[in-house]
């Protein structure tokens, strides 16, 4: 059976059908929080670029990043 739950099956306009997922969190995302920023394309592309070279997901290449800016200014790390 799926994780996934959808809270009503409700009707677009035009008579389409729609799911409201409204209060659904993905498994993998419910010990976690969205830090986002605008950046420019050029920042986008060379992280994106760097962090294939190393193997790495954005994701990944974006903890290590905060890992270190934290460790550099005396930020209180997670435990692991």
């Amino acid at each position: 059976m799926s994780d996934t739950t959808y809270v009503n099956l409700g009707v677009m306009s035009g008579g389409k059908k729609k799911r409201d997922r409204a209060g659904y969190v993905q498994p993998n995302r419910r010990t976690t929080k969205v830090m986002a920023g605008h950046f420019s394309p050029s920042v986008s592309d060379a992280m994106r670029e760097v962090a294939g070279r190393q193997g790495m997901t954005l994701q990944e290449a974006m903890a290590e990043a905060f890992d270190e800016y934290l460790r550099k200014r005396g930020g209180k790390l997670p435990e692991p």
